[in-house]
């Protein structure tokens, strides 16, 4: 290397380092369109509700743990409910429980019993959305997949939290 930075006179290290990150770049977008074709990532041809999937209505309650006061006051009824990674719409608030928060205490004599928390609340979320029973469970019409005990990322205009999907069923068109 020269004291220009030239590589036999020729070729500089910043040539070379620029000609390595086109190849390497070109590499991963042949195996990213490999990948593709073979099915191994999701496409719309291969998600969890195919495009021609009849989506229903489905009611997923969420618990929110140990929250205080102000935060159960930013959740209300008819507020829009989005997924907290994709910023996808998931459904709208449709009722709001509360509850006096509970934790598990072992008292001084090895006993455990379960005293409530002061200023902190528990709140049961039930968020109505478009989704369809799968094979594998239920999944929302922009294909997030719901298990019961997972977590799912939500926000809406006022609040952003991880609940914990407590339950999932299927709306009756009638009502309910």
């Amino acid at each position: 290397m020269d004291e220009k930075g030239k590589l036999f006179g020729k070729v500089s290290i910043v040539d070379i380092l620029f000609v390595l990150l086109v190849v390497i770049g070109l590499v991963g977008a042949f195996f990213m369109i490999n990948k593709i074709k073979d099915g191994a990532v999701l496409s719309d041809g291969r998600s969890l509700l195919s495009s021609n999937t009849a989506t229903s209505r489905i009611q997923v309650t969420l618990l929110i743990k140990d929250i205080r006061n102000y935060s159960v006051d930013s959740i209300h009824v008819g507020d829009e409910v989005y997924d907290l990674d994709t910023g996808k719409p998931l459904g709208e608030v449709v009722e709001i429980q509360t509850g006096p928060s509970e934790q598990m205490l072992t008292t001084l004599d090895g006993q455990t019993i379960y005293a409530d928390m002061p200023g902190k609340y528990d709140v049961s979320v039930i968020v109505e959305m478009a989704g369809s029973r799968t094979e594998t469970g239920f999944a929302t019409a922009s294909n997030q997949h719901l298990v019961y005990g997972s977590q799912l990322g939500i926000k809406t205009t006022r609040i952003q939290t991880i609940p914990t999907v407590v339950s999932i069923q299927e709306v009756n068109e009638a009502g309910a």
